[in-house]
């Protein structure tokens, strides 16, 4: 019995390719056998196999040559080699691109590496304010890390309006990139979920003041403010109709002022019925004239104001 063990693309070519390496067979039967079938590529691109046929063909003279046994050989062990080489590339370009699909439903991050010495810096710094036994947990947010302190005497920590809390802020971001190398890294330190508390008493606030603006037909100012706390009022504005906001002044002294949108007109005042005259008397007083302010654009603060300010 001679046979010969071939791949191809197709079963056909399998076939024939192994028929040629039998050599001359002359008019004997030639039988094949399919040992695998063949497998297209997932999009053309990952996986797909070989077809794999063995034939056999009956010979008169069981002893084959010697050099036709190691041509065979050799075109076996051949075979085996661009097979497996083609599986591991396979295997290799599937474990990528599930890697890569996996990635996609992640924020892009860029970690703090030296979190455990952050930590340290920081409670050095609350133990020098004699705050007392603290606990420090670390979470990875978009380009850096936050940090939640939790323990007594947290009052302190945030001080007036937060600003304790944002000037430690300050020195641990700078800290942490003096020791970290590549792009900055975001350093938020939070105690007692004091950051969402104060974004929502923010956004309280600009939605009061507006509506004081609307009923008044004034610009209304706010006091001075961070930039962290003026791009959350900014933004809050941003969803009130007829009202827009903008900063003035320099430094620490920066303030927000609500006013109206360009192309809105303030809310008409109900008058008085003392003195005989109806409310809704055709007589009426002309309306004081308004400072309007640009159409509602985004805003940016962060690049204003304090260096802690721009860390929140």
């Amino acid at each position: 019995m001679r046979e010969a063990i071939s791949t191809g693309a197709s079963v056909e070519e399998a076939k024939e390719k192994a028929i040629e390496m039998l050599g001359d067979i002359g008019d004997a039967d030639v039988e094949f056998e399919i040992i695998d079938l063949p497998e297209k590529k997932v999009l053309g691109l990952f996986g797909g196999k070989a077809a794999k046929v063995r034939v056999y063909v009956e010979s008169l003279d069981n002893d084959l040559p010697k050099t036709e046994k190691k041509i065979e050989k050799k075109a076996d062990k051949k075979n085996d080699k661009t097979e497996k080489k083609a599986d591991k590339k396979a295997e290799k370009q599937d474990k990528k691109a599930e890697k890569e699909e996996k990635n996609d439903d992640k924020p892009v991050t860029y970690g703090v590496k030296n979190v455990d010495g952050l930590i340290k810096y920081v409670k050095d710094i609350l133990d020098h304010m004699d705050i007392g036994e603290v606990t420090i947990t670390s979470t990875d947010i978009e380009k850096g890390v936050k940090l939640d302190i939790e323990g007594d005497g947290m009052g302190a920590v945030i001080g007036r309006r937060g600003e304790t809390l944002d000037a430690i802020q300050c020195l641990a971001s700078l800290y942490c990139n003096q020791e970290e190398e590549g792009e900055f890294k975001r350093v938020v330190l939070d105690t007692s979920g004091y950051r969402e508390k104060r974004e929502k008493t923010l956004q309280a606030l600009a939605a009061k003041t507006a509506r004081q603006a609307l009923r008044s037909g004034r610009n209304q100012s706010l006091e001075p403010m961070n930039p962290y706390e003026r791009r959350v009022i900014h933004s809050a504005v941003q969803e009130i109709d007829g009202v827009t906001s903008w900063s003035v002044s320099d430094g620490k002294n920066r303030r927000v002022i609500i006013g109206f949108e360009k192309g809105s007109e303030p809310a008409p005042k109900a008058r008085s019925s003392r003195g005989g005259r109806s409310r809704n008397s055709s007589r009426s007083s002309a309306p004081k004239s308004v400072s309007t302010a640009p159409a509602k654009e985004p805003v940016n603060e962060l690049g204003e104001g304090p260096m802690y300010g721009r860390i929140g």
